[in-house]
């Protein structure tokens, strides 16, 4: 088997973030309606560069590339020209994966808990019309506000996320909500942080 290259073949040396980003930044310029959909690397690959440039076409979907995969689907839908960036390891197994609500990270499962103030051994057949219906806001409500949030960078937040977190990662600390003490347990193999006081 051979190949004909076509075109300019100058030896290229940069790091392959920098060459996507380089040419991200000159697509984007000429077309508003090609989008990038980050897996929380902005940090690491230099795509927080397309989020300052080109805010209203760049989305972090966080952790979640298989919620990733669906936004792009749903925006290319649409006619827009969607770009998806991930590792390829972790877009090549998780991107496929809808076992559990997609985009529901550890972080965000423990959020939504806090919120409407339920404890984990919960089944959601225990749970009262009330409590169903105050959870599935949540469930929606969190993940949307981290989502619009989590794009604006801070390096002073975790992840470099403006999203404030009530439970996660703040074990041995106050809880704002009843002035009970956070608590870190294991869960399905996670680390689970909750308030004993007020989520029952």
């Amino acid at each position: 088997m051979s190949f004909t290259l076509i075109g300019k073949h100058e030896k290229d040396s940069r790091a392959n973030r920098d060459s996507y980003v380089e040419a991200m930044l000159e697509m984007m310029a000429e077309n508003p309606k090609l989008v990038h959909i980050d897996c929380d690397l902005m940090g690491c690959i230099n795509t927080g560069k397309l989020l300052k440039a080109f805010p209203a076409q760049t989305f972090n979907a966080g952790i979640a590339e298989q919620n990733a995969m669906g936004v792009a689907s749903g925006m290319a839908a649409t006619g827009l020209t969607v770009f998806a960036h991930s590792f390829g390891c972790f877009a090549a197994r998780r991107m496929f994966d809808q076992a559990f609500l997609a985009g529901l990270g550890n972080y965000l499962r423990v959020e939504i808990l806090w919120e409407v103030g339920l404890a984990p051994q919960h089944k959601a057949s225990q749970l009262s019309d009330e409590q169903l219906e105050a959870l599935s806001h949540a469930l929606l409500d969190i993940p949307r506000l981290s989502y619009n949030t989590r794009g604006i960078v801070d390096e002073n937040k975790h992840h470099g996320a403006l999203f404030r977190f009530k439970v996660f990662h703040r074990a041995g600390k106050k809880c704002e909500r009843c002035g009970g003490i956070i608590d870190r347990i294991m869960l399905s193999s996670r680390p689970f942080y909750w308030c004993p006081h007020c989520q029952k």
